[in-house]
């Protein structure tokens, strides 16, 4: 999809939009209109982006609800405030991405490589943290509440936050 493709969606023609290759393209307003517009017409719409590549991309406070991006390449990622709820991150490469206030409630992480990734202030409600790598991350003050799966997570040399008034990340453990 060129620039001016991109440039000339509209409410008109979003069911010819290349979605995979909106996402791609950064272009966050672009892409967050034709989901509110999807959306609109489903709310549990779900969207298929396997595989994606958007490693070194900027994906700030885009609309991921309900996207299944798993094994996708998201290795240096800019996701900060992106809104990843009830996502599909299943084995995604999140290597130094910036999840920083995203919120991943509800999101599958499971087997997800996410060395060095940023997750201060994300939220992590019900998410399943299943065999995911987290070393070096940072969870500076990110919540999560009783039903976080941890089972198999490593965090070696993570930055843990833990303040239990605040219902901040529940372990001191760095392996699971």
């Amino acid at each position: 999809m060129t620039t001016t493709q991109i440039e000339s969606v509209t409410v008109e023609n979003w069911q010819s939009v290349d979605y995979r290759a909106l996402i791609q393209s950064g272009n966050v307003e672009a892409w967050n209109n034709w989901r509110d517009s999807q959306q609109d017409q489903d709310a549990n719409f779900f969207v298929d982006l396997k595989g994606v590549n958007v490693g070194g991309g900027t994906l700030r406070g885009a609309n991921l609800q309900c996207v299944d991006m798993s094994d996708a390449n998201l290795e240096g990622a800019n996701l900060r405030k992106a809104d990843l709820w009830l996502a599909d991150l299943s084995n995604a490469n999140l290597t130094n991405a910036n999840l920083t206030a995203t919120d991943l409630s509800r999101a599958i992480l499971v087997g997800v490589d996410a060395h060095g990734a940023d997750l201060r202030g994300a939220r992590l409600e019900r998410a399943d943290l299943t065999n995911a790598d987290f070393t070096k991350a940072n969870f500076d003050g990110v919540t999560w509440d009783e039903n976080l799966k941890t089972s198999g997570l490593i965090l070696d040399d993570a930055e843990l936050a833990i303040d239990a008034n605040r219902n901040e990340f529940p372990h001191k453990r760095t392996r699971f």
